[in-house]
């Protein structure tokens, strides 16, 4: 079956992030800001407190009477554990009510902060009012602010925030909540009035005393539990990889003061790049699809604003920043794998997140932020934003109208598209060939880096839902009192381990590392060329809109059908003359394929798209009551063929690999996948659809003296994750990576007389 490959967006964001889609994820990058008159202005460096030994040794303070303090933390510790059940309470909060008042004040002097800052924190730790019943809050979808909240409810509701935007059926304003509320976590401690350095050092006391406070918890458990499986029972698996990692990168004070001073004042940054006004405006714009021209520029002026007021560091910066980042996040991966006995991905022990984002850093983080600086330069332009918006706003207004002509829609389509490639020629044409090979390998990295992290994160879940198996049965008579929880996990374990093998597949597939090598040798000429024909091509000779839009796509990427073997599908001719196995592919001899055909999983990644694929099913024995090839739905009589076999139906039983690939779409990461489905064409709502109806095959097969007709009746019964076909997808589920789906037939086996 012919498949549809719409690439043009790919290129179009071709080197990720733009202004007018911007995440407000940190860039990366280098250059000074000079070009086409317009000086994009650099931050100064945040401070290093590594540099000064001022910084992180320091005499302690000693706070003379804190009666009053310690009265308001040990009320705030009476009323938790009066009020909540111990085994509901989040791990912060454990630790809080089984540490010592008097000592979690001494540590604030440890880390020579003012009385009064010490005073700010007490009170923000205790709060003047609590939190009632949370999840009723969250469940109101509305976002509460109240200003009495302690630290601690204000971090619970965050948390449970952050599980209702996980959910299936969680909307826009279910994330936008999580952002409020992040950010006003935010604003309360940094009104705190601490420096970064100070921050650093609060920082090392209070989380060196929580690890002290969880070995005097471990002592009021049984004798015969290590502490380690104390942690894991009481706290969580997350907070002793913490306490583990934390204990070895401590080892250098100068160095945690660095890095939490650098993760202090860096979001302090962000967060006073906007004030409430303008953050309200950009989670409203951020969702919006219609803009008139005024919001349309007051939006990427929000962009630019934070781009400027918040990210743009030199690459020195950014460097040293993440040097000392990763290398703490290479001790978590490092007791992730110890914790939650798990292996990495692949063989080599040091292919992991921490390891690829810093050959990313090097490789063309700095040339990264030289692409922004570009498209900071191009939005400032008030008329190529009209433009821009006039094409976006008119194919969006059609896009989905019943009423209006196909042709039309097509129209619009391929006019945004002209102005997405004209910032693709934009930046093309201000930055060289090596610079955007090292942009390009920034990306590659970056994918590689992601990769890995999720296969680690999807084998910890594995991990977690065993452990709730475990603890069922360790009670009296618990596999049977719990059997249906117990089936629950087990169901969830096995899905997770589908994705993981997905993500594996994907991986391997992808070759990150073969697509670093190859990079320099992108055809960054030849794109140049490509681009610029299509957009100076005539396209007033087409009757329509969909011949434009046709022509469009012709032109910047090309493709070609291929049969199964390999060898170029010529219609009418072969075994598959109407092209039912036919695939479109890339046509590498064109210079834009080809780039598409070698980082096309990268581009997709780059702009937060998944791809789901339909595959067929591969030729298999009829009389293991499991599969088919692939026919389209009906009924079919299958004679031998007079060689001793009957067509379509191998009596070899092939690997089960499933070769070959009926349809395929792509879609948002983090769609759920019925809605994400409702943003393509027409064409392909029928997508998960397809191929639902009865196949009934009859087969004569021969044995000495004897004739017999057997009939296979395949019904479809839904598409799967696995290639065992034990676990459906469910349209309801939230898509975050590339997904094969398989085909999944009931048979029927019967005797014809």
């Amino acid at each position: 079956m012919k498949f549809k490959r719409i690439a043009v967006i790919l290129i179009v964001l071709l080197l990720s992030m733009t202004l007018f889609a911007c995440n407000g994820n940190p860039p990366s990058g280098n250059g000074n800001g000079n070009g086409n008159g317009i000086e994009v202005p650099i931050l100064d460096d945040l401070p290093d407190y590594s540099s000064n030994v001022a910084y992180y040794q320091v005499t302690p303070v000693e706070y003379g009477n804190i009666d009053q303090q310690i009265a308001k933390l040990e009320g705030r510790q009476e009323e938790i554990l009066e009020d909540e059940e111990y085994d509901e309470l989040s791990v912060p909060v454990k630790i809080f009510v089984n540490a010592d008042a008097d000592e979690i004040i001494r540590r604030m002097g440890q880390a020579a902060l003012s009385k009064e800052k010490m005073t700010a924190i007490v009170d923000y730790m205790a709060g003047e009012e609590r939190a009632d019943d949370l999840d009723s809050i969250v469940a109101t979808e509305k976002w509460v602010n109240n200003p009495d909240w302690s630290f601690f409810d204000d971090w619970d509701y965050l948390e449970k925030l952050k599980d209702r935007a996980d959910e299936s059926n969680s909307t826009d304003n279910d994330e936008d909540n999580v952002q409020r509320q992040k950010r006003k976590i935010m604003k309360k401690i940094y009104s705190i009035g601490m420096t970064g350095d100070e921050f650093g050092r609060f920082i090392i006391q209070e989380l060196s005393y929580a690890i002290e406070v969880s070995h005097l918890m471990h002592n009021d458990y049984p004798m015969d539990v290590e502490y380690d499986e104390y942690v894991k029972r009481d706290l969580s698996f997350d907070a002793l990889v913490y306490f583990k990692a934390f204990n070895q990168f401590r080892q250098s004070q100068s160095q945690t003061v660095q890095l939490y001073g650098y993760y202090y004042d860096y979001n302090k940054a962000s967060h006073e790049a906007m004030d409430d006004e303008t953050f309200e405006k950009h989670l409203k714009y951020s969702h919006q699809k219609i803009f008139t021209h005024t919001e349309f520029k007051e939006y990427v002026n929000i962009q630019r604003e934070n781009y400027i007021k918040a990210y743009r560091y030199q690459y020195s910066f950014y460097k040293k920043f993440y040097t000392v980042h990763f290398k703490f996040q290479g001790y978590l991966e490092d007791y992730d794998l110890e914790v939650y006995d798990i292996s990495t991905a692949f063989s080599d022990t040091q292919l992991k997140y921490s390891r690829e984002m810093s050959r990313a850093m090097d490789s063309g983080f700095g040339q990264q932020l030289i692409l922004m600086d570009h498209l900071y330069r191009y939005s400032a332009d008030e008329a190529r934003l009209i433009e821009y918006n006039t094409a976006s706003r008119e194919y969006e207004q059609v896009r989905d109208s019943g009423t209006t002509a196909q042709s039309t829609k097509d129209e619009k389509k391929m006019a945004l598209q002209y102005q997405q490639l004209k910032i693709v020629d934009y930046i093309l044409n201000n930055m060289n060939n090596t610079q955007l090979s090292n942009v390009l390998r920034y990306h590659i990295l970056s994918y590689s880096g992601d990769m890995l992290r999720n296969i680690q994160s999807e084998k910890k879940t594995s991990v977690l839902e065993q452990f709730e198996i475990d603890k069922y049965i360790e009670l009296p008579a618990g596999e049977f009192e719990y059997k249906d929880e117990i089936e629950e996990h087990q169901i969830t374990i096995g899905r997770t381990n589908a994705i993981v093998a997905q993500l594996i597949n994907s991986y391997a597939e992808a070759d990150p590392q073969n697509q670093y090598n190859i990079a320099p040798q992108s055809p960054w000429e030849g794109i140049r060329v490509e681009v610029k024909a299509t957009l100076d091509h005539d396209y007033s000779q087409y009757s329509d809109g969909t011949k434009r839009l046709e022509a469009f796509e012709d032109l910047l990427i090309k493709k070609k059908m291929k049969n199964r073997d390999g060898t170029d599908w010529i219609e009418g001719q072969g075994d598959d003359p109407t092209g039912v196995y036919a695939t479109e592919e890339y046509d590498t001899s064109h210079n834009i394929s080809r780039f598409l055909n070698s980082h096309d999983e990268v581009m997709r990644y780059s702009v937060g798209q998944v791809k789901i694929e339909l595959k067929d099913r591969p030729n298999k024995n009829p009389n293991t009551l499991t599969t088919y090839s692939y026919k389209t739905p009906g009924s079919y009589t299958l004679g031998n063929d007079g060689k001793g076999r009957t067509p379509d139906l191998n009596p070899a039983h092939l690997p089960n690999n499933y070769p070959y690939k009926i349809d395929e779409i792509v879609i948002a990461a983090g769609s759920v996948l019925e809605e994400g489905l409702e943003d393509v064409e027409s064409s392909v709502q029928m997508f998960l659809i397809a191929n639902r109806e009865k196949v009934v095959i009859e087969e004569e097969q021969s044995t000495p003296g004897t004739a017999q007709r057997i009939r296979y009746t395949y019904e479809f019964e839904g598409w799967y994750i696995d290639v065992e076909l034990k676990y459906q997808v469910r349209e309801d589920e939230k898509v975050r990576y590339d997904l094969i789906l398989y085909p999944g037939y009931s048979v029927v086996v019967e005797m014809v007389q």
